[in-house]
């Protein structure tokens, strides 16, 4: 199963998040299906990309990415297990840059970024997808006399541990990345 930012046709600036599947038995690659249509907010902005994970019971949850804080990004799930056909909504929130893992035993934990006025990585988790905790932040690092923040980060998880990487934004501009830091957990985020 995979997602993507597609379009209506080719060269047009118009966001449909998509999702796809390949059947390695048969070789064969599914049309994919729209899961939201972006476009037709007059979304073309990349920024909105989903990303695609699956439960123990083989449900298929999209998370449709939302910009800064005005546009929320949204929950879906496959109205059945392992079928992209049909999407449920299930809610939305603030959510930029999401990055979802899932543990049979935990749920969902996911890392994304919160623009309030600082850029800044957070993570939530979720046992059932639908009922969220709040927003646990990850950094927002300033230095001395800088009034932003910034980063952009990414993750992965061993079954074990929870890993994150970042980078900073001098004074928040996103044309200054420098640094990665690295922070790990083992207690799910405790």
């Amino acid at each position: 199963f995979f997602v993507y930012g597609g379009t209506t046709e080719a060269y047009q600036r118009y966001l449909l998040c998509m999702a796809g599947c390949f059947d390695r038995r048969t070789g064969e690659l599914r049309n994919p299906v729209i899961v939201h249509d972006k476009g037709c907010y007059g979304v073309s902005d990349p920024h909105d990309n989903p990303c695609i994970n699956i439960d123990k019971d083989g449900y298929l949850w999209v998370f449709v990415s939302g910009r800064g804080n005005t546009r929320k990004g949204i929950r879906f799930r496959s109205s059945k297990p392992y079928d992209i056909s049909e999407w449920i909504y299930v809610n939305e929130s603030i959510m930029a840059y999401p990055q979802v893992i899932y543990d049979k035993q935990k749920g969902f934990f996911l890392f994304d970024t919160r623009y309030d006025g600082v850029r800044r990585t957070f993570f939530q988790t979720s046992e059932d997808g639908v009922n969220w905790s709040g927003y646990y932040p990850i950094a927002s690092i300033m230095e001395p006399g800088e009034k932003y923040s910034g980063h952009y980060q990414f993750s992965n998880y061993d079954g074990e541990k929870l890993a994150v990487c970042f980078n900073r934004h001098i004074n928040g501009d996103c044309d200054t990345r420098t640094n990665i830091y690295y922070l790990q957990s083992s207690d799910w985020g405790k």
